[in-house]
């Protein structure tokens, strides 16, 4: 006969265990920034599945693709910029998007700068 907390040993923790040793294994090449793996693994959990979850009340309405995709890039995003080296913070699709921006910034006139008009 099964324990009563087997599920949970078999399936969240077992899951959490082998997310945190990926997050020691990334943080190892220096790709992550991490003192802990296991709440780092957690808050990655949380930022990446959490809002699916809440959304399709756990599994039981469907959410489109489209929004799974959105909830999860926006996650990894926020995961990568607290705990990410800087070069995975500026692959992120976050960080090029800001990248841009910040070129397209340089190119603005700004009101410190008198502008140059022709007449």
């Amino acid at each position: 006969m099964a324990r009563p907390g087997h599920w949970l040993e078999a399936g969240p923790v077992a899951s959490r265990r082998g997310l945190a040793q990926h997050v020691e294994a990334l943080a190892g090449r220096g790709l992550l920034a991490v003192e802990d793996a296991a709440p780092a693994a957690e808050r990655f959990t949380l930022l990446t599945f959490h809002g699916v979850a809440e959304r399709s009340f756990r599994g039981a309405l469907p959410v489109a693709d489209g929004e799974v995709e959105r909830i999860a890039t926006a996650g990894v995003d926020a995961f990568l910029r607290i705990h990410g080296a800087p070069s995975a913070v500026e692959a992120s699709p976050t960080g090029r998007a800001e990248r841009a921006r910040a070129g397209a910034a340089d190119r603005r006139p700004r009101p410190d700068h008198p502008r140059i008009t022709s007449s």
